[in-house]
């Protein structure tokens, strides 16, 4: 139990995945005064960990043997592990003529944002799940583990173009914790009666967390610009080019371990390693023993960005059916690149939804689906990016999308 403890933790630390989700923006010329948008996010993802395993550390119960097996015979040589939680709300001021002689309103947001996302090998996971008995004799591997993490708020105030809904905001963030790890090296070789170890280790983790005394802040910019494409006279499409939280973040005292080391034990089994409390304790000067240096000092870092550019559903189309589709990169995390593809179907004028297929990301193949009530003064939408997960324990993850746009 206690080395399931110290893989969540691992997690937890360890772990950032830029948003997962399609709900897709639909494009309108429809005039308004002012307008409200709340828009929040429950989403994480697995490649390899089936959610009613993961379900059991969110909820309780017992974790049997045949819900551990079922995940680890889905782990490959390479696994992911990601989050999305947010919540945002932003304020549209189309009333203004002050700016741009009339062309131009401005907006306001605020958020609170939480992204985590980890790489790992399915030995590490073995490892932690089934002890280490499994590899006597063997060498567990996990090198390439890596992950980051970050939670902050932002205050945005940006113009907007009253036609198009282009917009563009400058951010101020208020960043409360980071965290990032990376180990190029990683091996564990045990003897097969198990009572000798060799460990080969090299790496880094760095991490803060603000206090009363010190918060992180920093800059950055949120960007969606709109652009028409007209295919022929009777049809145009419009682009959407996404750019979120572009910028820069400064740490104040990131605490920071890196090692490049290879020790062995011999007469001293795994389970005492991970098990001595002298080890851990105050009495053992573990960063001298394993060869960890340690040093505290500010940091200046990428905030956690994400650029899409993708095909918009327009309101004012009269077919009933549209293609939407695009893709998303993810500059400063460790997820893959996705792209994503979908229909939209509008039976009528105050219903819509659909369905869309998303690759990469957290790994592997998602589908989705949506559904979106429009009326004169709001919409609301409601979305999962994981209709799987959604209805079955074996599927890996869970996602909701929730929202809500009122106009006055």
């Amino acid at each position: 139990m206690k080395k399931i403890v110290l893989f969540l933790a691992a997690l937890a630390f360890l772990t950032v995945s830029r948003a997962q989700h399609v709900l897709p923006l639909q494009y309108d010329t429809l005039h308004a005064d002012f307008e409200f948008i709340l828009h929040g996010v429950a989403d994480y993802g697995t490649s390899s960990i089936e959610r009613r395993l993961a379900n059991k550390f969110f909820y309780g119960g017992e974790i049997t043997d045949e819900i551990k097996d079922a995940s680890f015979d889905r782990h490959g040589g390479i696994n992911r592990i990601g989050w999305d939680m947010q919540s945002e709300l932003e304020f549209r001021n189309f009333k203004s003529q002050k700016i741009g002689k009339g062309r131009y309103g401005w907006l306001l947001r605020g958020a609170i944002q939480s992204y985590g996302s980890m790489v790992y090998s399915k030995d590490l996971f073995g490892l932690v799940f089934y002890g280490n008995q499994n590899y006597l004799g063997e060498t567990i591997e996990f090198s390439g583990t890596r992950g980051s993490a970050w939670s902050f708020q932002k205050l945005g105030f940006g113009l907007i173009d009253k036609k198009s809904k282009s917009n563009l905001s400058l951010n101020a963030y208020s960043i409360g914790a980071f965290a990032n790890a990376a180990f190029s090296t990683g091996q564990l070789f045990q003897s097969e009666s198990g009572d000798s170890l060799a460990l080969r280790y090299g790496g880094n983790v760095e991490y803060f967390r603000a206090d009363r005394m010190a918060r992180g802040w920093g800059l950055g910019i949120d960007a969606d610009i709109r652009i028409p494409v007209e295919l022929n006279e009777d049809k145009t499409i419009y682009i959407q080019f996404l750019v979120r939280n572009l910028g820069v973040g400064f740490l104040p005292n990131v605490t920071r371990y890196e090692t490049d080391s290879s020790l062995s034990f011999q007469g001293l089994t795994f389970e005492q390693l991970v098990g001595s409390s002298t080890f851990v304790g105050e009495d053992f000067s573990w960063l001298d023993t394993l060869n960890v240096r340690k040093s505290v000092g500010n940091q200046f870092r990428m905030l956690p960005a994400f650029l899409q550019v993708g095909k918009l559903v327009d309101e004012l189309n009269p077919s009933k059916i549209q293609a939407f589709y695009g893709a998303r990169i993810y500059p400063s995390v460790t997820l893959i690149p996705h792209v994503y593809a979908g229909v939209h179907y509008s039976p009528v004028k105050w219903y819509s939804g659909g369905l869309h297929l998303v690759y990469g990301g957290y790994g592997g193949v998602r589908f989705g689906w949506y559904s979106v009530l429009s009326f004169t003064k709001f919409n609301l939408g409601v979305a999962t990016e994981n209709i799987v997960g959604a209805f079955s324990g074996k599927g890996m993850g869970e996602s909701i999308i929730l929202r809500l746009r009122y106009k006055i």
